[in-house]
């Protein structure tokens, strides 16, 4: 390979990883957990979201949406529960009552109040990171 065709290797993979990272925040809003958590949400909390869409940053978005939800898994129809679930990992998730859902939620470390908003948004992204890498993309 010469030089002259490296930076047009550099324009293609930044180009591809940009493509990526609108790829996964389309997914994330697209969710119907970002939909009941945008109807639960505040306008400042909405803001607060839409500057996060703007800068493009997944993390900071998956992160709001655990924000507005936890704290209302009583308001949550069985399709965010389990969504939830999914997510926390529980076993046989789709067998289980709302009551059910909601206290092993609750054992997962979702709580119910907003005591621990920050500590499980924290989690949340480092478990993201993990799993997907800085953007919210597999490594």
């Amino acid at each position: 390979m010469d030089n002259t065709q490296l930076p047009a290797i550099l324009i293609q993979m930044r180009h591809h990883r940009k493509t990526l990272d609108i790829r996964g925040l389309d997914r994330v809003i697209q969710d119907s957990l970002f939909s009941e958590a945008w109807t639960f949400s505040t306008s400042k909390q909405r803001k607060e979201v839409l500057v996060s869409i703007y800068k493009m940053d997944i993390i900071a978005v998956r992160d709001w949406v655990l924000k507005i939800m936890i704290g209302t898994l009583d308001r949550c129809n069985m399709k965010i529960l389990r969504q939830l679930a999914r997510y926390h990992q529980i076993k046989n998730y789709g067998r289980l009552s709302k009551e059910k859902l909601i206290d092993e939620l609750r054992r997962k470390g979702v709580p119910d109040d907003s005591t621990n908003i920050d500590r499980i948004a924290q989690e949340s992204s480092e478990r993201l990171d993990a799993d997907f890498g800085p953007g919210g993309h597999p490594q």
